[in-house]
């Protein structure tokens, strides 16, 4: 027979497990603008002049559509993407 705390009991553990999981992933999803121009900008000091990223078109602008797990960039003088 179940008690009335078992219930109680599942529902704060799923709560335990399914809060952080939901705040991490709300994170995850407002940040992507920050954390796209940080990597371009990290990029760009690694590449040096010769292949750096287009700072001037903003990340998201290659293809016109966002991509969920990813960004477009455009390569300085060049009509590539990377």
């Amino acid at each position: 027979m179940k008690r009335a705390g078992d219930t109680r009991e599942a529902g704060i553990l799923a709560a335990w497990i399914l809060g952080p999981l939901l705040i991490g992933g709300l994170l995850w999803f407002f940040t992507q603008p920050l954390r796209a121009e940080l990597l371009q900008e990290q990029v760009n000091a690694l590449l040096g002049e010769r292949y750096a990223l287009d700072p001037a078109l903003p990340p998201a602008a290659l293809p016109k559509t966002r991509l969920p797990l990813g960004t477009w960039y455009a390569l300085r003088d060049s009509a590539q993407r990377a």
